[in-house]
């Protein structure tokens, strides 16, 4: 539940969303994906909800455990501390 909150927060964050493909990058979202989302989805803020659900949908599939503490990660390494610092 914390999880998916954290999710919908950030999609809604004006500098990931702005910068949506670099998130996919750290993501670890490969430039098809990247390319993909772009062309289904033509406004930023829903491509940076497409990529965070390509992301969650990925994991699910490899059977790799997403979190909170996960998602922290990518967004500090996205240069977005202070989003991070709200969990």
């Amino acid at each position: 539940m914390a999880f998916r909150r954290a999710l919908a927060t950030v999609a809604r964050n004006g500098h990931l969303v702005t910068d949506w493909a670099l998130l996919c990058r750290y993501l670890g979202l490969d430039d098809l994906e990247t390319e993909s989302i772009s062309y289904r989805y033509p406004g930023a803020r829903e491509r940076c909800q497409h990529s965070l659900i390509r992301w969650t949908d990925i994991a699910a599939g490899s059977g790799q455990q997403l979190g909170v503490a996960v998602l922290l990660k990518v967004l500090r390494r996205c240069n977005s501390h202070k989003l991070a610092g709200e969990y």
